[in-house]
């Protein structure tokens, strides 16, 4: 069972990965699913190489239109044990990836919390970019090497300040964005 329930993601294909990502305490074992695939041109056991092609986009399963649903698993093959997989791609040329961790001021993470990037140029600040943190019914858990609870990629490389208002408190930081790289921004409110 792939997702929630059968059939939640249509034509699937899961590849366990030839690498283990090492955590404290050991290795765990890394999976990526493709789901509501049109096509599924792989057999199961079949060994695969980055620039194979194992399916099709489609919208099987519970998908309400074309699109390839991407998913890195870690540790288990289950639908609960799903990090952001905006942290495990290769990022754009020119681009890189944000990663945010939005905690109360005793720890806990703010779950929904919409957190923005904005450039500033010429004096004039743009918005760039909007992260939500998750949500717990979302299952998705924080990347174990980064410990977020937000993510974004595709975010082009230069200087940009992060700010949000959660629970009615305003949250700001600046960060650099690099070409290739994650770059990492924890908020915390006083609450």
């Amino acid at each position: 069972l792939l997702g929630p329930y059968n059939n939640f993601y249509g034509n699937a294909v899961v590849i366990r990965l030839n690498r283990k990502l090492a955590v404290a305490g050991g290795e765990l074992d890394v999976f990526l699913l493709y789901g509501h695939l049109s096509q599924v041109t792989v057999q199961v056991g079949d060994q695969v190489r980055p620039e194979d092609v194992v399916g099709m986009v489609g919208m099987t399963g519970i998908a309400i239109g074309p699109h390839l649903h991407v998913e890195i698993r870690l540790g288990a093959n289950t639908y609960f044990n799903n990090v952001n997989p905006y942290l495990w791609v290769a990022p754009l040329e020119g681009n890189g990836a944000v990663a945010v961790r939005v905690l109360t001021a005793d720890g806990r993470t703010w779950p929904n919390a919409r957190i923005s990037l904005v450039r500033y140029a010429g004096g004039t600040a743009a918005w760039a970019r909007q992260i939500i943190t998750y949500m717990d019914v979302e299952c998705i858990g924080p990347d174990p090497a980064w410990g977020e609870n937000g993510a974004m990629d595709g975010v082009p490389a230069g200087s940009y300040y992060v700010i949000g208002v959660v629970n009615g408190e305003r949250l700001s930081a600046e960060i650099t964005v690099e070409a290739g790289r994650t770059s990492f921004v924890e908020l915390r409110t006083q609450q």
